[in-house]
């Protein structure tokens, strides 16, 4: 790979940039900024929403020269570090809200807006799993609000205004294939163990274009690190594409080169500083 040609780097956070831990190495932080410094853009790519993505990151942001863009939600929305704004965002369809509330009333689910996460709560007030229950604590303690499906304002609110809708309930594979067909504008798909629907179109390579659109970077000039599914478009369409040692063969198999290490061991970290030789100057 010639590094010179490298104008950009976008990173994947869970089981890429950040261990297992959720944190960035202090190896990488160097690097990056490093890189940051002589002119490189530097750009997160992730499934967080975005007040998840910031505590993270915020290393990478503590001086004028660091972190450009954040690209969260995987795809539904674009940050801009530097005004603080947001620049690009891509909403759920509203009828297709309509009919996702329909059939998840049995169930919690979660609404994602651009700048929080509102907890669907279902009908039948059942007991909570243990995930729900430390995520529901944790928006409280944000300051967030717990609602009702019942609730009419919070459903139009939410029918104008969501970016994601994901729940912890996983439909059987007949009841997803229905999910598809009734909303075909949506995106419908299982990332570990959760639901997500999006838009149709979002995706982390999908946010990419948009900044390249916007002459904010060259994809032929980029180099992207991934691990998991919501990464294998990036991973086959930009040219200086690196999966993780701890990525699948399958996901390795759609990117250019592969790390020596995985995630828990500076695998990107230990990447930038074999290819950027300005790294060991």
């Amino acid at each position: 790979m010639d590094s010179s040609k490298i104008k950009s780097i976008a990173f994947d956070l869970d089981g890429t940039a950040l261990d297992s831990k959720g944190r960035l190495s202090n190896r990488l932080v160097t690097a990056l900024l490093q890189l940051s410094r002589s002119g490189l853009c530097l750009i997160a790519c992730t499934s967080r929403p975005l007040d998840k993505a910031l505590p993270a990151l915020r290393p990478l942001m503590s001086e004028a020269a660091s972190l450009k863009y954040i690209i969260f939600l995987g795809g539904c929305g674009i940050h801009d570090t530097q005004t603080g704004k947001c620049i690009f965002f891509d909403k759920l369809n509203p009828s297709d809200i309509g009919i996702i509330a329909k059939d998840f009333q049995r169930f919690d689910y979660f609404a994602y807006t651009k700048d929080r996460c509102i907890k669907m709560k279902s009908e039948n007030d059942f007991a909570f799993p243990k995930k729900i229950k430390q995520l529901t604590k944790f928006l409280l303690k944000r300051g967030e609000s717990a609602f009702y499906n019942r609730s009419k304002f919070v459903n139009r609110k939410i029918s104008k205004e969501a970016y994601k809708i994901s729940s912890f309930h996983i439909p059987s594979e007949e009841k997803i294939r229905q999910f598809r067909a009734a909303l075909p504008s949506s995106n419908v798909f299982i990332n570990v163990n959760e639901l997500e629907i999006t838009n149709i179109n979002v995706n982390k390579f999908y946010a990419m274009r948009y900044l390249e659109k916007q002459s904010a970077i060259n994809l032929n000039e980029t180099i992207f690190f991934g691990d998991s599914e919501n990464d294998v478009m990036c991973l086959q369409k930009i040219p200086f594409s690196v999966a993780m040692k701890n990525a699948t063969p399958q996901i390795s198999s759609f990117a250019f080169s592969t790390t020596r290490e995985d995630n828990d061991h500076d695998g990107v970290g230990r990447f930038l500083e074999d290819n950027f030789k300005s790294l060991s100057e």
